[in-house]
């Protein structure tokens, strides 16, 4: 029964919910209304707090109406996710900011959550000094117990 009762949150309450203990773990909140201006606040990031070193990004799709849009080309990136896969640590250690999409965010702890099924993947959101996360509204869940039955087997 509260299972229902949380799932039937309207998403700006459980993305205000999200921002306000996100933030409160030290985390910053930046929202887009369009994978444009979502492409510009990256850029912007990546300039103000990777301050010019090196920076990739994994290919990030984001909907638009019934159409997904690849951001990750208009990204300004210096290293290619593909060395990254080549050189794997040996390039992870040069990375200042990594760019990946998060799979969902939990409103009640206020974390998001990265599903990593290679080691790069892993590398640019974990070992990058600034690591940016692109999430969709439509990802976040109220608690925790509705990200069970949203993963694959």
């Amino acid at each position: 029964m509260a299972q229902s009762t949380f799932s039937s949150r309207s998403p700006e309450s459980k993305l205000n919910e999200f921002s306000e203990r996100f933030i409160k773990q030290a985390g910053m909140i930046y929202p887009a209304k369009s994978s444009d201006q979502a492409v510009s606040i990256v850029g912007d990031l990546i300039t103000r707090r990777g301050k010019g070193e090196s920076c990739c990004s994994l290919v990030i799709e984001l909907a638009s109406g019934e159409l997904r849009t690849n951001i990750a080309p208009k990204i300004p990136t210096t290293i290619k996710f593909e060395d990254v896969q080549k050189k794997g640590r040996e390039l992870a250690n040069i990375i200042d900011v990594g760019v990946t999409k998060a799979d969902y965010a939990i409103a009640e702890t206020g974390t998001i959550v990265d599903i990593s099924y290679t080691d790069e993947n892993r590398l640019l959101s974990s070992f990058t000094r600034v690591h940016i996360a692109v999430l969709e509204k439509s990802k976040i869940l109220g608690k925790l117990e509705e990200l069970s039955p949203q993963m694959k087997e």
